[in-house]
């Protein structure tokens, strides 16, 4: 990603931002949301131009391999979920055991991706990656909190 690009990536965020205050949010689509998101941590975490060159392809990595991890998991404990009344001690025991699995892979994931983060960003960039990681997901909710009765 060069600096034209991340200039770009920054004005596109700004433009969305002022808009975003002004309307009525309208539905975003993912891939809308996905452009603010790389526009937003981009910006909050004051990328370079090698440093966004190197951090987003692993981010990228990272997030997919989350999601997959999520996705699996979530299919495998419906089973178990939607017959929670029936399930037998070994059932429940096989749940757990799961559960644990599943938190475990994903705790690996996690230290896997910190450890390649540490060699491309400072410490503390890290720390502002996960600050601005919950700053999105709060402005996004609030955006989709505002289509709701009642909402702000």
């Amino acid at each position: 990603m060069n600096a034209h690009k991340i200039i770009v990536l920054l004005a596109t965020l700004l433009i969305a931002l002022t808009g975003f205050g002004q309307q009525k949010p309208k539905q975003k689509t993912k891939e809308e949301i996905e452009a603010l998101r790389v526009a937003y941590i981009t910006k909050k975490l004051s990328l370079t131009t090698a440093e966004a060159q190197a951090f987003w392809p692993l981010y990228n990595e990272y997030t997919q391999k989350r999601e997959d991890l999520r996705k699996e998991h979530k299919l495998k404990m419906k089973k178990y979920k939607e017959s929670v009344d029936e399930m037998t001690d070994a059932d429940a025991q096989a749940y757990i055991e799961a559960e644990m699995a599943y938190r475990q892979k994903d705790l690996d994931l996690q230290k896997d991706f910190y450890k390649k983060l540490k060699a491309v960003l400072p410490a503390k960039k890290i720390v502002l990656l996960a600050k601005a990681e919950e700053d999105f997901k709060k402005l996004i909710l609030e955006g989709l909190s505002g289509d709701k009765p009642g909402g702000k």
